[in-house]
């Protein structure tokens, strides 16, 4: 587990989006899929070597997910990106 300070997501994700989640012995708060999903890859794009390792990790919580807001991912994914990707890039990883 990891814990930061400062702003959630820089500031750029909607706090309403996180969830609680019940564990043994308390809650934790967790981060939508769309958040990560979008951090993998804006860190691939960010990375000069652009560590596939990442995309790997934003294609399987993709294909893993259910529910996904794709309005407000592709909207993540083109901030993270600088514009660079956004959905139809995400859905090319997955096919």
């Amino acid at each position: 587990m990891e814990l930061v300070s400062g702003a959630y997501f820089d500031g750029q994700a909607e706090r309403s989006r996180l969830r609680l989640v019940e564990l043994e012995g308390g809650e934790i708060c967790m981060a939508p899929t769309e958040e990560l999903i979008a951090d993998r890859i804006g860190q691939w794009e960010a990375s000069r070597r652009q560590d596939h390792e990442m995309l790997a990790q934003a294609a399987a919580l993709y294909g893993l997910a259910a529910g996904l807001d794709d309005d407000y991912l592709d909207r993540r994914i083109r901030h993270e990106t600088a514009g660079a990707h956004g959905m139809d890039f995400l859905r090319s990883l997955w096919s």
